[in-house]
């Protein structure tokens, strides 16, 4: 009985090839999409949540000018020891160290891995035990300890006591085997290397280190952080104060999506979505296989009715149906299966999610497969064509359904394409086209030869050397300095933190940054300053020209001008306070700034890059340097957003189909339900012009309809969306009316050729074969 019953469900399926792997593509591509994002977020999600008290665990950050992301973890050594000391609700404490590097072995190849320095805080914390050898590495600084994973990788054996390995051309001695904290962690390592901490411990300006602290149990971090500023407003200690007046507690799990975390994968939001339009997919094509599945059962009104005559239970006409429905399913989860074996090396080296992906998506796909099967049991129960009532309005709103998805598709996709092409064509405030930076770091001797050839080269237009740069963001010195007094400042107002820029009126000209007030001030002024509109707003200043500020090494200076805000930070970050004053009289010395950068002629970039690379090469084979095109590295902070719009522009095209071509289907199989109808109206008269007036008027009221919905769900997302940029494009009305339109021309020429088709029989042969 099965084999007649697969036997039935091949030939059905194959009946309507088109409508079928339609189908059977969308909900494939949908599953897939569905699956490997939710098992990417739960493998994001659930982070650093394995170790004993996570909940507990608390990464500490601060807002700061001088981070790419407005916050920065680099706190200072005594931090530690003053939460643990002073706050009895804190369990454990530590200060730690932690970079990605290259480690390599004598005349050997290296290998990249997180690089740990940090005391016995560390390994209490995490219980982290020593499996062979001592714990010299915790305070020698030649010593390392590495952990079993990377000494395999390094050495291909665990027995590394007493072989050298070098970091940063400097030779360390393996004197420990240590366990590791597991690869799902913000905090893993391969290397934990030694460091001498006590010039730490009253170091109170060397902000490079992380802080994490442990709260005992029952501790809220909200009570505590209130406490820490308490403490810190009645401190008489202005250093623990100034420290403390600011700290943010982020917990350990969530630190890895935190947007301060250089470590992060894809945004998670965007994860989030990228699911939330898998199970739209799904759903579209569940949908239009459904409509077409009872369609499909109308039309085997016959056929049903026949075998109920001949005997056929109940029971057996479910297992027909349901037999044809589950090799459908079946199909299904074959290509979705292909597709994963196909995706999956690059969606490992994109989410480094560990385990049996198979098993997981297996299990969704029987999650997927008995949701459907729920759907489908109504609909065969609603088998009889009698009950004309609900069969218009079944399909109805399936078509409505489809056309609401593929609108709100569409919209999104352009609204989103809309504000990539906004942010990278925008205004910044300054000119990063046609831009590079050479950002040089040993050795010093050879630099001013170095920078004279480049500057020989025929593309380029203008250099810049020895000064502070804009871009690349982690490679450029910063210094931040904190206003505390200014005229007009009122009792309750907090001071000020800002970037300084000691630069002048070459720096501005150079990279285009815009005075729109005052002046700049001249060469040998050193009382004078230069700010940004964000420092205007933050100083609360109406009229700022005039107005004293006083801050740190710069002492009291007057403002002359006022530029432009500009970004150097990701789109989603606000523009944080900035000065531009001289370095003449300054009381410390900001260094040289080994660094160049040079405007070249539009379309040139590859000629400069490729000869400064063949310089380097031939000429300077020794020399450590970096050479960018600035546009480039500004592009990067959209990375997320390129990143998301061409998985939706993926998904996007084949919801679009399976709208389109179930529709399609739909119009095609109500053309042939309703042939008797349309013979009939062609014998009394109608025109072809009628009966396409008749179709067209019931599918553009659905789509009207639908596209009223999709709109103003697609508003509400995309506004929601749009929020997060400090930079926003607007929604235009032309948007509406283009989708509008084009989806109206897509459903008018899916009637038309299927109604056509169908008015040109002869109206004598359809009624005369279907009697």
């Amino acid at each position: 009985m099965i084999i007649h019953y697969l036997k039935i469900a091949w030939r059905n399926l194959m009946k309507y090839k088109v409508q079928n792997t339609v189908c059977i593509i969308g909900l494939a591509v949908g599953f897939v999409c569905f699956a490997l994002s939710t098992l990417w977020i739960s493998y994001e999600m659930t982070y650093d949540t394995s170790h004993w008290g996570a909940d507990r665990l608390y990464m500490l950050y601060e807002p700061t000018s001088l981070s790419a992301s407005g916050y920065s973890t680099g706190t200072i050594y005594p931090v530690s020891t003053l939460l643990k000391e002073q706050f009895p609700e804190v369990e454990a404490a530590c200060a730690f160290y932690r970079e990605q590097l290259p480690v390599g072995v004598q005349e050997g190849e290296t290998v990249e891995t997180h690089i740990l320095c940090a005391d016995s805080c560390f390994m209490n914390l995490f219980g982290i035990s020593v499996l062979s050898g001592s714990l010299d590495f915790l305070h020698a600084e030649d010593k390392a300890a590495l952990t079993p994973d990377f000494a395999m990788r390094l050495f291909g054996t665990q027995d590394v006591l007493g072989k050298e390995i070098e970091i940063e051309e400097k030779i360390y001695t393996v004197c420990a085997l240590v366990s590791g904290v597991g690869t799902h962690s913000s905090l893993s390592y391969g290397v934990w290397k030694g460091r001498d901490w006590t010039p730490y411990y009253e170091n109170w300006s060397d902000c490079s280190l992380d802080v994490l602290i442990k709260l005992r149990s029952g501790e809220t971090i909200a009570s505590f952080q209130k406490k820490v500023a308490e403490y810190a407003d009645r401190s008489s200690d202005k250093r623990a104060a100034s420290s403390l007046d600011k700290l943010l507690f982020v917990s350990l799990p969530e630190y890895r999506y935190a947007s301060f975390n250089e470590e992060r994968g894809l945004e998670l939001h965007y994860l989030v979505l990228f699911s939330a339009v898998g199970a739209l997919v799904i759903l579209s094509s569940l949908f239009n296989y459904l409509a077409l599945f009872v369609s499909r059962m109308r039309m085997r009104g016959r056929e049903i009715e026949l075998r109920m005559a001949c005997g056929s239970s109940r029971f057996r006409l479910y297992l027909l149906f349901a037999v044809e429905y589950l090799l459908l399913l079946l199909l299904v989860g074959l290509i979705g299966m292909m597709l994963i074996e196909i995706l999956l090396p690059a969606f490992r080296k994109l989410s480094s999610v560990e385990g049996d992906v198979y098993a997981h998506t297996l299990l969704y796909f029987i999650g997927v497969t008995l949701v459907s099967v729920l759907c489908l049991i109504p609909f065969i129960r609603y088998k009889s064509a009698r009950r004309s009532g609900g069969r218009n309005l079944f399909r109805k709103v399936s078509v409505f359904f489809q056309l609401t998805i593929g609108i709100l598709f569409v919209f999104c996709l352009t609204v989103l394409l809309k504000q990539v092409v906004y942010l990278h064509h925008t205004d910044i405030g300054w000119n990063r086209e046609n831009l590079a930076v050479l950002s040089y770091v040993y050795p010093e001797e050879p630099f001013e030869s170095i920078v004279k050839e480049i500057e020989q080269s025929p593309v380029v237009q203008e250099s810049f050397k020895d000064h502070f740069l804009l871009l690349p963001f982690e490679d450029v010195v910063r210094i931040g300095l904190r206003v505390n007094e200014w005229d007009g400042k009122k009792e309750e107002d907090q001071p000020v933190d800002m970037q300084v820029f000691f630069e002048g009126e070459d720096f501005l000209r150079f990279y285009g940054i815009r005075l729109v007030q005052g002046r700049i001030p001249k060469q040998g002024e050193n009382d004078k300053i230069v700010i940004n509109e964000t420092m205007v707003k933050a100083l609360e200043m109406h009229e700022p020209l005039g107005k004293k500020v006083k801050g740190g090494v710069i002492g009291v200076r007057t403002i002359v001008g006022v530029v432009k805000d500009f970004h150097i930070t990701p789109p989603t970050v606000p523009v944080s306070p900035m000065a531009f004053v001289g370095a003449d009289g300054v009381s410390f010395s900001i260094g040289k700034m080994n660094n160049l950068a040079v405007r070249f002629q539009e379309g040139k970039w590859e000629e400069l890059h490729q000869a400064v690379t063949r310089l380097m090469e031939k000429e300077y084979p020794d020399v450590k340097y970096g050479f960018v095109n600035i546009a480039d590295e500004y592009g990067k902070y959209l990375e997320s957003e390129y990143a998301l719009l061409k998985l939706l522009v993926l998904v996007s095209v084949v919801c679009m189909l399976v709208s389109v071509f179930g529709i399609f289907s739909l119009v095609t199989l109500t053309c042939q339900q309703r042939r008797k109808e349309i013979a009939i109206r062609k014998i009394n008269g109608a025109t072809v012009r009628d009966i396409l007036f008749i179709f067209a008027k019931e599918y553009l009221g659905l789509l009207t309809l639908s596209a009223v919905v999709a709109f103003m769900v697609g508003y509400a997302v995309m506004r929601y969306w749009l929020e997060q940029y400090v930079e926003q494009t607007v929604i235009d009305a032309w948007i509406y009316f283009l989708i509008y339109i084009g989806m109206g021309v897509i459903v008018c020429l899916s009637i038309g050729s299927r109604v056509w088709e169908a008015v040109r029989q002869n109206p004598a042969e359809v009624i005369k074969e279907m009697n």
